[in-house]
Parts: structure tokens; C-alpha cells; sequence
């Protein structure tokens, strides 16, 4: 079997002003079976995390007004 699989990203710490990186998404990935699945699904979950960041998406603020415009 592969190695534990999953999708990552940087964020700009507001505070610190300093690039930080965000724990691991994996997101049920590694339960599947063959590696086609695996990539397959952390490709659509990447390009999710892709589009929420798009978006406009921060970690540091309330983003319930994003919803409408992202959904």
C-alpha cells in the first residue's frame, strides 16, 4: 500500500505576517483502496481547497458572507 496521502496549504498569519502552514487535509482520502482513488479524490479536494481560497476564503475572519458567492 502507499503512504498516507493528503493536501496541504500555506496561509499568511495576519498577526505575524509570517507564512504559516495548515495542518494536513486528508479528508477520508487514505480509507480508500487503490492509489487511482486516492489521487482521484485529493484531486477534487484540492481543487476545492483551490476555489474556496479563490474565493476569498481567510482563516482569520468570518467568512458566512463568502457562502452565497462560493456556493
Amino acid at each position: 500500500m502507499i503512504s498516507p496521502l493528503h493536501v496541504y496549504f500555506s496561509f499568511i498569519n495576519p498577526i505575524t505576517v509570517k507564512l504559516e502552514r495548515k495542518p494536513n487535509i486528508k479528508a477520508g482520502a487514505n480509507k480508500l483502496k487503490t492509489k487511482k482513488e486516492r489521487f482521484t479524490f485529493l484531486k477534487v479536494l484540492k481543487q476545492a481547497v483551490l476555489e474556496l481560497l479563490e474565493c476569498g476564503f481567510n482563516l482569520y475572519e468570518d467568512n458566512s458572507e463568502l457562502m452565497p458567492l462560493c456556493f
